[in-house]
């Protein structure tokens, strides 16, 4: 996770650098490709070897961010409204795309976040 985190902060900063070669890093060669391969790798090889664990705890949260989904819709309008100033400032700061992605995903695990305490308050929980 270390080595993607730091290939995504290298190559951005060979593309302040030099815009037009920011794929500088883009080689399989490169010690910061191959070791998260490796790490990938090793990650989907032990989830095909504890599939039935695996497959338990995603269905779980599965249905726990379902069920948590309606809610988030109808806060995310409030949500939008309220996290309006940290869009601006992701924007002012990175790409207008990854500042949007980046925003909505804010959105989603906060609104997630609330949803979730509000189904644990008893007569909430039979309303949503």
């Amino acid at each position: 996770m270390i080595f993607i985190v730091l290939n995504v902060f290298f190559t951005y900063m060979e593309y302040l650098k030099n815009p037009d070669s920011y794929l500088f890093f883009d080689n399989r060669c490169f010690i910061t490709i191959t070791i998260p391969s490796i790490c990938i790798f090793i990650i989907v090889k032990y989830l095909f070897n504890n599939k039935r664990k695996i497959i338990n705890f995603i269905s779980l949260g599965i249905k726990e961010i379902g069920a948590c989904t309606f809610t988030t819709y109808l806060l995310s309008d409030l949500l939008i409204e309220l996290l309006a100033k940290e869009e601006i400032f992701l924007n002012g700061y990175l790409n207008p795309l990854i500042s949007v992605i980046i925003y909505q995903i804010t959105i989603f695990i906060v609104g997630i976040i609330i949803s979730f305490i509000l189904r644990r308050i008893p007569l909430i929980k039979k309303i949503l």
